[in-house]
């Protein structure tokens, strides 16, 4: 199981979240700004790319509220960006996943009011040889 890690959108007057399925390891966002959303949502703008930095197109991303278990999903577009508008002040688990690649989930806690950002790495999936 991989470790997700939490990010606060505008981070000094948030309270951390509760563990969803592992450990919280804080750290900034990628960039916050906050007023131009209404106060009630947030809206998370994920970029995916492939390990070597090449975006990814059509990668599913599933957004999942901790304690409501509602899940938002969206497509990334050609430039490998998918916008997710999601309710703000509550912790979600961000999931990305497309085939040929690992899918990649991290924990994230967004602020009422904030548009964040998040860049997911994707890493490509093993090669399982079908039996003759």
């Amino acid at each position: 199981m991989a470790v997700l890690a939490a990010r606060c959108f505008s981070c000094a007057s948030a309270k951390p979240p509760l563990a969803l399925h592992g450990e919280w390891v804080p750290r900034s966002p990628l960039n916050a700004t906050c007023g131009d959303v209404p106060a009630n949502d947030s809206v998370l703008v994920v970029n995916v790319a492939d390990e070597e930095g090449a975006v990814v197109a059509d990668a599913k991303v599933y957004v999942a509220a901790y304690r409501s278990g509602s899940v938002v999903s969206q497509i990334t577009d050609s430039s490998g960006t998918a916008e997710v508008k999601v309710a703000g002040d509550r912790p979600y688990a961000i999931t990305v996943v497309i085939p040929g690649f690992e899918p990649e989930s991290e924990a994230l806690f967004l602020r009422g009011g904030c548009r964040g950002s998040s860049h997911v790495t994707l890493r490509v999936g093993r090669f399982v040889p079908e039996s003759p």
